[in-house]
């Protein structure tokens, strides 16, 4: 546990820039949780890299659900899960869940 003295957030003379998520017990179950299918990252939009412009101004507007990604070395979306046999076994349904959702309010908005 950390503690520190509020003041000096509040009067702006520091700030918290960042923290890991979990301590090594956790992130290994979290990673099998993620390995199992059974917890689903939510990225629901993926953008060329050419288009990061505007997947910072969606960011910036809060016009987004979820995580947006940014395609750098990755030719095309969906290959995060490269095994066959376990993107079979989670399911493709549960593997894009948030971008099917996100692309069906993409519809609704634009009249389609």
């Amino acid at each position: 546990m950390i503690e520190y003295d509020n003041r000096h957030l509040w009067m702006r003379l520091k700030q918290i820039v960042s923290s890991h998520f979990a301590n090594y017990s956790e992130a290994w179950e979290m990673n099998r949780l993620l390995d199992e299918g059974r917890i689903q990252p939510i990225l629901s939009k993926t953008f060329d890299l050419k288009d990061t412009g505007e997947a910072a101004y969606q960011v910036h507007h809060n016009q987004h659900e979820g995580k947006l990604g940014v395609l750098c070395l990755s030719p095309e979306a969906g290959l995060g899960v490269t095994n066959p046999e376990k993107r079979e076994a989670i399911g493709e349904e549960k593997i894009t869940l948030f971008q099917r959702h996100a692309d069906s309010l993409d519809a609704t908005e634009n009249g389609s």
